[in-house]
């Protein structure tokens, strides 16, 4: 994988989870989760977002 694509890759996959995350609570709207759960959802989705800062302060563009 080009080390110069990650911010582009981790911002689709952060989009993309997002989506996912929306559609599922549109989808199911009586859908009951634990405080666990809500929070092991809200690091999945915050997981890309991380890599994907790092990866613009960290990526030297040519």
């Amino acid at each position: 994988m080009n080390k110069n694509k990650i911010p582009l890759y981790s911002f689709i996959v952060g989009v993309l989870s997002i989506v996912f995350v929306l559609v599922v609570i549109i989808l199911f709207p009586s859908l009951q989760i634990t405080a666990v759960t809500k929070n092991i959802v809200l690091a999945v989705l915050l997981f890309p977002w991380i890599i994907f800062i790092i990866s613009l302060l960290f990526v030297r563009k040519k």
